[in-house]
């Protein structure tokens, strides 16, 4: 009969351990009995530290390693807290800092004296707060100093910064039940947590996102070594140990072989996949790149670490081991930062790579919109021609234009004229050619730009007004209103002015009715560029340089300002500075031009430092807002605000006295709105009618 399948094979069948002796131990000690699953010691190269039973309150004791035999029950304790000690955890940076949680809800960071306690600590150098049930988990974070992380009860994971006594992250949400243990990885650039839900979580803790858990298709390939998952089984008797990224890794590769072959999208050309995969390829190898320097980085950097941790151990002078912490500060934010880049990088790939379908989309919609266009710009080619035609085959044209030509012209032109239709396809007619004398003007106004630069003293009242007001902050607001009435004739003004020649003039005297003069000169041809100068004798002169700068999106045209506005009150010496917002021409190829305007006007005040903030609200179909809206606020120097400006930038602007002023809802940008209370409002500028 065999014994093979009764009897366990085994080479350690006799092998035994050798107990350590008596005076080799640490002898009557009462160790903690709180129902938790811990340690309940921590050791370092100088000390151990055990959590102890302790009336009133929580303890552990802290003893010199080598100090081994029977403890008195006397011998002093860490007894801070108030409630048991659940977990503690030394320093890897210095052998004589700890940290304790405890079921009172906090964390507190204890500081060793060099030879052991000789007396209750009851002090803890710093006390940190922020758990709503008991903590505990508490470990440091293997390279930085003075980061601290702690779990509690309430599913919450806190990394603190132990020199501020600040939350550095708060991670919620991401365990729905007790988290059972915590461990960093040799970097520190992520921790793995085993939860109750019986699942392993990789989190990253500047983005407060778990990277990888049983239940997610990507695998994080971590620097070191791919973590453990660990569980007891019913009986508890064995330990089941599974690794799960090689399940997520196939379960990945299956999820992205299915979506590589399903129909949902169109196949991109082979062009298109070539650009996109190039790019990709050198991601990733510039990538695999960044990856070898990185544990370059960090195997030199460990032995930078612990070279500089045993020049610490040396007894050197005081100035010398300073210098020797900040070379060590120094080197761990260094890793820091390297892990930091490579992580980004990395997070840069997966992007590029769960994007690549999304651009190929989008550059096929550009291509399509930019073939669209250029038939539309073809066919209205091809009318103007037909139009020009027609014209020039009418009764009246046709008489004008033999008696203006030459025999020979006319020729020429009859036999245009009679051109069959199969030219249209591939001539365009030349408009300059055998035109008349006049040519009509459909898309200017018969003015010239300087001539319009000048109707901007339209409402010139409001700067009469403003040099009565005693207050900058009241004079602000006329100033205000100002720069929103030049706008108020762009509604039904939607023709461009003609562009003037270089050293054009163009001046308005109304020294003797309204009391100023204005100058307007062109300077500059290309790029166009014209100065404008106004003199007042009821005490302001105003200045400014006009070019512009436009872009052409295809259905509308942004005309962008980028000269200065300079406004001078005599008698005050206030001197107010602004610019001019975006103006934008829509429907430029097809359907009726309008205009409006937005952006932010900011007008400042260089003497006594006032600001305005005007907002400009572009138009939207889809919004609840009033049309052509204009909103902004009146601060002196230190930013309290005094008025409020309101209105629309075609009818009237409007301004309210700030009584009181409170912090309101926080708004879906995440800005914290600010609620005023005013006065009634009063107007400042309203738009004359139209004859």
């Amino acid at each position: 009969m065999s014994f093979r399948k009764v009897v366990r094979q085994s080479k350690f069948r006799h092998v035994f351990g050798q107990p350590v002796k008596t005076e080799q131990c640490y002898d009557d000690i009462r160790v903690s009995r709180v129902t938790w699953d811990s340690t309940f010691c921590a050791v370092n190269p100088s000390f151990v530290a055990i959590i102890v039973e302790a009336s009133g309150g929580g303890a552990f004791l802290v003893l010199p390693l080598h100090k081994t035999g029977r403890i008195d029950k006397s011998y002093p304790t860490v007894c801070g807290h108030t409630g048991p000690v659940l977990d503690i955890d030394w320093c890897p940076h210095n052998d004589h800092v700890i940290a304790s949680g405890s079921e009172d809800c906090t964390v507190m960071v204890w500081q060793i004296p060099e030879n052991g306690l000789s007396q209750p600590l009851t002090e803890p150098v710093v006390v940190l707060e922020g758990h709503s049930k008991r903590v505990g988990i508490v470990t440091w974070h293997p390279t930085a100093r003075n980061v601290l992380l702690s779990a509690g009860c309430d599913n919450v994971v806190l990394i603190w910064n132990v020199g501020t006594a600040e939350e550095l992250y708060r991670l919620e949400g991401l365990h729905p039940d007790l988290i059972y243990s915590v461990s960093w990885s040799r970097d520190g650039s992520r921790f793995c947590t085993a939860c109750k839900d019986k699942n392993v979580r990789v989190i990253d803790p500047r983005r407060g996102t778990v990277v990888a858990n049983p239940g997610v298709t990507r695998v994080w390939r971590p620097l070191i070594r791919p973590p453990a998952q660990t569980g007891a089984n019913v009986g508890l008797t064995t330990r089941v140990l599974g690794l799960q990224f090689l399940q997520n890794f196939l379960i990945s590769l299956v999820s992205r072989v299915l979506a590589d072959d399903s129909g949902d999208e169109e196949p991109a050309s082979q062009s298109d996949k070539s650009e996109l995969h190039g790019p990709l390829k050198t991601l990733s190898s510039k990538l695999e790149d960044l990856s070898t320097c990185n544990d370059l980085i960090a195997k030199h950097g460990a032995a930078l670490q612990r070279s500089l941790s045993e020049l610490e151990n040396l007894r050197l002078p005081a100035e010398s081991g300073e210098k020797i912490k900040a070379v060590n500060e120094r080197a761990t934010l260094f890793r820091i930062t390297s892990n930091a880049m490579i992580n980004a990088c990395r997070d840069f790939l997966d992007l590029a790579e769960s994007h690549s379908r999304k651009w190929q989309r989008l550059l096929q919609h550009e291509r399509e919109q930019r073939i669209r266009l250029e038939e539309t710009i073809e066919q209205l080619a091809k009318q103007h021609n037909s139009l020009e035609r027609a014209c020039r085959g009418a009764p009246g044209l046709a008489s004008a234009t033999t008696s203006i030509s030459s025999t020979a012209k006319g020729t020429v032109q009859s036999a245009k004229g009679e051109a069959s239709d199969e030219d249209e396809e591939t001539e365009y007619f030349d408009a300059m050619e055998d035109a008349p004398a006049f040519i009509t003007v459909n898309f200017n106004e018969p003015l010239s730009m300087l001539q319009r630069l000048t109707e901007d003293l339209e409402y010139h009242e409001l700067l009469d007004k403003a040099v009565k007001c005693e207050s900058s902050t009241e004079q602000m607001c006329f100033v205000a209103a100002f720069s929103v009435s030049s706008y108020s004739t762009t509604v039904h003004r939607t023709a461009k002015p003609f562009n003037p020649l270089l050293g054009e003039t163009y001046e308005l005297d109304r020294l003797e009715e309204l009391g100023f003069r204005s100058l307007c000169e062109q300077v500059s041809h290309h790029p166009p560029a014209a100065a404008h100068h106004v003199y007042s004798r009821r005490g302001w002169t105003l200045w400014q340089e006009i070019t512009i700068a436009s872009k052409f999106r295809g259905k509308y045209l942004s005309i962008m300002p980028l000269g200065a506005i300079h406004l001078e009150f005599h008698s005050s010496g206030n001197h107010y500075v602004w610019r001019k917002v975006t103006s934008t021409v829509h429907n430029i190829i097809v359907g009726k031009l309008w205009i409006d305007q937005s952006g932010e006007i900011e007008i400042v005040n260089h003497k006594s430092k006032d600001k305005c903030q005007l907002k400009f609200t572009p138009y939207s179909y889809f919004s609840r807002d009033v049309p052509r809206k204009v909103t902004g606020v009146v601060s002196d120097a230190d930013g309290k605000a005094h008025y409020v400006m309101s209105g629309t930038w075609d009818e009237k602007m409007e301004c309210s006295k700030i009584l009181h002023s409170s912090h309101g809802s926080t708004s879906t940008e995440g800005k914290q709105k600010t609620v005023y209370q005013t006065l009634s409002p009063k107007v400042l500028w309203r738009k004359y009618p139209l004859p």
